[in-house]
């Protein structure tokens, strides 16, 4: 493993530990449900990747069940 894989790594993890601490912090300080959670998390990264790649690209990128608005249906 090479030093800038340990360090990509690491970035990972820590960005993943963020992400979960967000969620912890959705449920436990204002009682969110798992759905609502979710539909936050997913908001953020759509909004996120439409910024960075246009609207036309992230939408290309998104899974028919999320571009379909079918959140319900998704398991």
């Amino acid at each position: 493993m090479t030093r800038t894989d340990q360090k990509d790594e690491e970035q990972i993890f820590a960005c993943g530990q963020i992400v979960s601490n967000t969620a912890h912090m959705m449920q436990d300080e204002v009682g969110a449900s798992v759905e609502t959670i979710i539909d936050r998390m997913l908001t953020y990264a759509v909004a996120q990747m439409v910024s960075f790649s246009g609207s036309v690209e992230a939408a290309a990128k998104q899974p028919k069940a999320l571009t379909h608005g079918d959140f319900g249906n998704v398991t």
